[in-house]
């Protein structure tokens, strides 16, 4: 089982709103050293498959200590 500092889980296909406060989080947590599990879902709000992922989102997976996680494996945060 991987562990995280953090567990981030969004829709990636938002442009705006709560996308642009993830990846500022996430940027954030990554530039202070922690660890995070980033799980990209698909929200029922927004059901339009054309929509395409937001880049500044999928650029996370590329900051230090950022793990892009597939939905299938198990991961844990401690309690605070």
């Amino acid at each position: 089982m991987m562990t995280f500092d953090a567990l981030v889980v969004g829709d990636a296909r938002f442009q705006g709103g709560t996308t642009s406060a993830m990846v500022a989080d996430v940027t954030a947590l990554s530039s202070l050293g922690a660890r995070i599990g980033l799980l990209f879902v698909r929200s029922q709000y927004l059901s339009d498959d054309r929509d395409p992922p937001n880049p500044a989102a999928m650029a996370l997976a590329d900051l230090d200590g950022v793990t892009l996680l597939d939905p299938r494996p198990t991961a844990a945060a401690p309690e605070a």
